[in-house]
């Protein structure tokens, strides 16, 4: 290792810079079977919350953007929201509510499965037999 000392202002900064023309062969390389952690790494999960949930407001600014775009389409939902009853707009409100909880459970749905094939997966692993 080189040491330089550098001074500034204030203060005297020591830098060191380590010799990188030897490997470290202290550390071991512990992702291979012999230390048995490559076994145990599990490979990363597909966040479902995320896909579902950025699909679905993908759609919605897909559906305001198009609905905007054009001066007809925003002018007959100008009209049709001027319209709505007290009635409708509740009707609408519990229409996505229920959306927005079937939503919640797909997204429910698919995490329970991935950790029942990841619990699986983790089972065969510790049942099969060790090969050496």
């Amino acid at each position: 290792m080189s040491t330089e000392a550098t001074t500034t202002d204030a203060t005297t900064l020591e830098v060191t810079t380590p010799d990188v023309s030897t490997p470290d062969v202290t550390t071991p390389d512990v992702a291979t079977p012999e230390f048995g952690y490559a076994d145990a790494v599990a490979p990363p999960r597909t966040r479902w919350a995320g896909i579902i949930w950025g699909a679905l407001f993908a759609a919605v600014a897909a559906s305001g953007f198009w609905l905007l775009v054009d001066g007809d389409r925003r002018s007959t939902a100008t009209d049709w929201v001027l319209t709505l009853t007290p009635s409708m707009i509740l009707t609408l409100a519990i229409l996505t509510a229920g959306v927005l909880v079937l939503f919640a459970g797909a997204v429910g749905l698919l995490r329970r499965g991935q950790r029942r094939m990841a619990a699986h997966a983790a089972q065969r692993r510790a049942s099969a037999p060790a090969s050496e």
